[in-house]
C-alpha cells in the first residue's frame, strides 16, 4: 500500500467516504489521520488531475470498476433460480420408485441444493464486499485476480508446450535437436512460448507489486530472476528432454504454477496486516458516523459514495449490449441478417428478447429501474420547462418512479416468470407506471393553476400552457382507457388501471374548477363571501372521490392477494395503501370537516356589525387589510370579514389582534353554568354577542 505510516490507510478510507458525507451536506466525523511523507507531491498530483477531462475519466473509471462484481452477483442469482427447480425435478422423476429410494433421492437433492446454496451465498457475499470497497482497494483486488489469471494462462501454455515436447521424445527426437536443425514449426513454438512466458512474468511482477506492495519500491534483480526461472522453467527443461524423464517434464508446468502461487500467497500474507488496519479504520469510522448521524445517514452517504444509480445503469447497458451481440451473432450465423432490411425486420424481436432478459434477476431489475428513473426525471424536466416552472419541488420524480417500478416488479414476481408472462407483466407494470406519472404531473399543475388563478399580472401564455397540460391529462387517460378496454379482457389489472386513470381525470377537473373560482374571486372588486364555501365544496367532492377510488383499489388489491397472487411485498403494499391513502386521508378529511363546522359554530355566536358601526369605525379588516362592507364583531370589540375570520379560525382559536380566546360557548358555561340566557338578572351588563336560541342551536348541531 502507498502510505508508510499507520494513518495512510485511514486517510484513503476517510478521503472517499467523506466525499459521500460532504455530498449529503452533513458534518463529517473522521478518524485521526497521520501525515505521510510526500504530501507536496500528492498535492501537485491532485492539481494535475484537477483538469476537467481527467476528472471525467476518473469519475467514469470509479463507476466502471464496480460493474464486474455486479456481473458476478447477477450470474449467481440467475444460476440459483434454476437450482431448486432441478432438484424438484429429480425428486418428481423418482416418485414412481420405492419409498426408500424416494426418501434417499429427496435427501440427496436437499443436500445438493444446500451445498450449492452455501457456495452461491459465499460467492455472493464476497462479491458484495468487493463492491463496497474503496476504489484503490478495489483496484488492488482486481490486480490480485489478474495475477491469478496470468498464472493460469502460463500454466495452460506451458502444459501444451510440454505435451508437444513429450510427443517429440516419443518420436525419438527432442526440442533442442529440432531447434538446432531449424525446424520452423518447433522453433516458432519454442520462441513463442518463451516470449509469452517472459511477458506473463513481467505482467505478474507488475500486478503482484501493485496489488500487494510486497517488496516496497519494487522487485529486486534476484527476485525478478527467480520469477523468470519460474515462468520459463518448463520451456527450459523441455530443451533437455533427452536427459530428463517424461514424467518429470509432465510435472514441470504444475511445479511452476505452484511456485508462482507461493510468491502470490507470500504477497497476500504481507497484505493481511494493512488489510486488517483497513477494516479497523473502516469499522471505527462507521461507528462514529452511526453514533453521530444515524444509520440512515450512513446508508445515504454510502449510496452517494458508491454512485449506485450510475453503476446500475452502466451494468444494465453492458448486460444488454452483451445479450444483443449474442442474439445478432446467432441470427447472422443462421443467415437471417443478409441485408439491412433483414436486420430491420429482426430488430423488434431482438428488442423484445432484450426486454425479457433485462429483468430476469433482481439486479437486472434494479438496473432497469435506474434507467426508468433517468427517463422520468428528464420527462418531468421537459414538462416543467413547458410550464415555465422554476421551483424544484418535483426534482424527486425520478426517484419516486424508480421506487414504484421496483415495487411493482417485486410484488408481481417478475423475475420468476416465464419469458412470455414476464413480457406481459412488464407491459402491465409500465402502463401502471405511466398512469402514476400522470398523477405526478397533476400535482405539478395543481399548484400552478392555483397560483395563476389568484394572480393578475402573469402573462396569458402561462395560462394557456397550463390549460393545455390539463387538457392532455383529461384526454389522454380517457383515450388510454378506451384502448385498454378494447384490446384486453376484463381483469384486476384493467380495473386498477381504469381506476387510476379515472381518478386523475377527476382530480384535474377539480383543479380546473378551483382555478376558475380563483379567477373569478381575483377579478371581483368586492369580497366574495361564498368563495371559501365553493372552494371547500369542490375540494371536498374531489377528496371524497379520491377516497372512493382508494377504497376500490384497496379491495382490488386484496382480491389479487387472496385469489390471484400473494406475497410479502404485496401484503406490505396493501397495508401501506390502506393506512396512508385510505385511513389517513379519511381521518384528515373528517378533521377538516369538524374544524370547519366548529368555525361556523363560533362565527354563528358572534354578532354582525351594523352599518352605523362600520361607518363609525372607518377601518379595514386586520386580516386582509381591505375595506369592510360587512363584518362580525368579536367579544373583544374587533371587526373582521366573515371569510377572513373563518380562515383564521381554521388555524387559530384566538383574536389576531389581542389574542383573546374565541371559544365563547365554553367561557359562557364557565362563568355562568347555572344561569341560562333567559334568566339573566335585570340590570346585568349585556354581553357583546347574542347567543342563539336552544332550538336554533340544536338545528345547527344537526346540520
Amino acid at each position: 500500500m502507498e502510505g508508510t505510516g499507520p494513518g495512510s490507510i485511514g486517510g484513503v478510507i476517510v478521503g472517499e467516504q467523506d466525499a459521500g458525507l460532504a455530498a449529503a451536506g452533513r458534518p463529517v466525523r473522521r478518524p485521526p489521520v497521520f501525515p505521510a511523507a510526500g504530501n507536496a507531491g500528492q498535492v501537485f498530483r491532485g492539481l494535475e488531475v484537477g483538469t476537467e477531462w481527467k476528472a471525467r475519466i476518473r469519475a467514469f473509471v470509479d463507476v466502471a470498476i464496480r460493474v464486474p462484481p455486479l456481473f458476478v452477483m447477477d450470474s449467481l442469482l440467475a444460476r440459483w433460480n434454476g437450482v431448486p427447480s432441478d432438484s424438484a425435478a429429480k425428486g418428481s422423476n423418482s416418485s414412481d420408485s420405492a419409498g426408500a429410494e424416494v426418501e434417499q433421492a429427496t435427501l440427496e437433492a436437499g443436500i445438493n441444493a444446500m451445498l450449492w446454496f452455501l457456495v452461491y451465498a459465499t460467492l455472493f457475499f464476497f462479491s458484495s464486499v468487493v463492491f463496497l470497497l474503496e476504489s484503490r482497494q478495489l483496484l488492488r483486488v482486481y490486480l490480485f485476480l489478474a495475477s491469478s489469471g496470468v498464472l493460469l494462462w502460463s500454466y495452460v501454455c506451458n502444459h501444451e508446450f510440454v505435451k508437444s515436447a513429450i510427443a517429440l521424445t516419443d518420436q525419438h527426437s527432442n526440442v533442442l535437436y529440432e531447434c538446432l536443425t531449424l525446424n520452423s514449426s518447433v522453433l516458432t513454438k519454442t520462441l513463442a512460448n518463451y516470449v509469452l512466458q517472459v511477458l506473463l512474468g513481467i505482467i505478474f511482477s507488475f500486478s503482484a507489486q501493485g496489488g500487494h506492495n510486497t517488496l516496497g519500491s519494487g522487485y529486486s534483480t534476484s527476485r525478478l530472476f527467480c520469477l523468470w526461472i519460474i515462468f520459463i522453467g518448463p520451456t527450459f527443461f523441455s530443451l533437455f528432454s533427452p536427459f530428463l524423464s517424461n514424467s518429470f517434464l509432465a510435472w514441470t508446468p504444475a511445479i511452476s504454477f505452484l511456485a508462482a502461487h507461493i510468491v502470490l500467497l507470500y504477497g497476500l500474507r504481507v497484505f493481511l496486516q494493512p488489510a486488517m488496519q483497513y477494516l479497523h479504520e473502516t469499522a471505527f469510522w462507521t461507528k462514529q458516523v452511526i453514533a453521530g448521524e444515524g444509520i440512515f445517514f450512513l446508508l445515504k452517504a454510502q449510496w452517494r459514495r458508491l454512485q449506485v444509480p450510475r453503476v446500475l445503469r452502466l451494468f444494465w447497458l453492458s448486460r444488454m449490449a452483451e445479450h444483443a451481440s449474442v442474439l445478432l451473432a446467432e441470427r447472422h450465423a443462421d443467415g437471417q441478417l443478409g441485408s439491412w432490411l433483414a436486420l430491420g425486420a429482426q430488430l423488434p424481436q431482438v428488442a423484445t428478447q432484450l426486454l425479457v432478459r433485462g429483468c430476469e434477476t433482481t439486479l437486472s431489475v434494479m438496473g432497469m429501474t435506474s434507467l426508468v428513473s433517468v427517463a422520468s426525471h428528464y420527462i418531468s424536466l421537459a414538462v416543467k420547462l413547458f410550464l415555465q416552472m422554476d421551483d424544484a419541488d418535483e426534482r424527486h420524480m425520478g426517484m419516486v418512479s424508480a421506487i414504484l417500478f421496483f415495487v411493482l416488479a417485486m410484488q408481481s414476481g417478475l423475475t420468476g416468470m416465464e419469458p412470455e408472462k414476464r413480457l406481459n407483466r412488464l407491459y402491465q407494470n409500465g402502463c401502471l407506471l405511466m398512469t402514476a406519472t400522470l398523477h405526478f404531473f397533476h400535482s405539478m399543475i395543481n399548484s400552478l393553476l392555483q397560483m395563476l388563478g389568484a394572480s393578475l399580472n402573469l402573462p396569458r401564455e402561462r395560462h394557456v400552457r397550463a390549460l393545455l397540460v390539463s387538457a392532455f391529462l383529461i384526454v389522454f387517460p380517457i383515450f388510454f382507457m378506451y384502448v385498454a378496454w378494447t384490446r384486453h379482457p376484463l381483469s384486476t389489472w384493467l380495473l386498477a388501471l381504469s381506476c387510476f386513470s379515472t381518478e386523475v381525470v377527476f382530480k384535474v377537473i377539480v383543479s380546473l374548477i378551483v382555478y376558475v373560482l380563483f379567477l373569478i374571486d381575483a377579478r371581483l372588486d368586492s369580497s366574495w363571501e361564498l368563495f371559501d364555501d365553493y372552494v371547500y365544496t369542490v375540494r371536498a367532492f374531489g377528496a371524497c372521490m379520491e377516497l372512493l377510488f382508494g377504497t376500490f383499489l384497496l379491495l382490488n388489491g386484496a382480491w389479487i392477494f387472496f385469489f390471484e397472487q400473494g406475497g410479502t411485498i404485496r401484503a406490505f403494499t396493501i397495508l401501506f395503501h390502506a393506512y396512508f391513502n385510505v385511513w389517513t386521508q379519511a381521518k384528515q378529511g373528517w378533521a377538516n370537516s369538524v374544524r370547519r363546522r366548529e368555525a361556523g359554530r363560533r362565527l354563528a355566536e358572534l354578532r354582525r356589525a351594523t352599518p352605523e358601526q362600520l361607518e363609525n369605525l372607518n377601518d379595514v379588516c386586520a386580516i386582509c387589510h381591505h375595506e369592510m362592507d360587512s363584518a362580525v364583531v368579536t367579544e373583544c370589540e374587533h371587526f373582521y370579514h366573515v371569510n377572513c375570520l373563518r380562515r383564521w379560525l381554521f388555524m387559530q382559536n384566538h383574536c389576531p389582534l389581542c389574542h383573546t380566546d374565541f371559544d365563547t360557548r365554553r367561557r359562557r358555561e364557565q362563568i355562568s353554568p347555572v344561569i341560562g340566557h333567559h334568566d339573566r338578572p335585570e340590570g346585568a351588563p349585556r354581553a357583546l354577542f347574542v347567543p342563539p336560541e336552544p332550538e336554533e342551536e340544536n338545528h345547527m348541531h344537526m346540520d
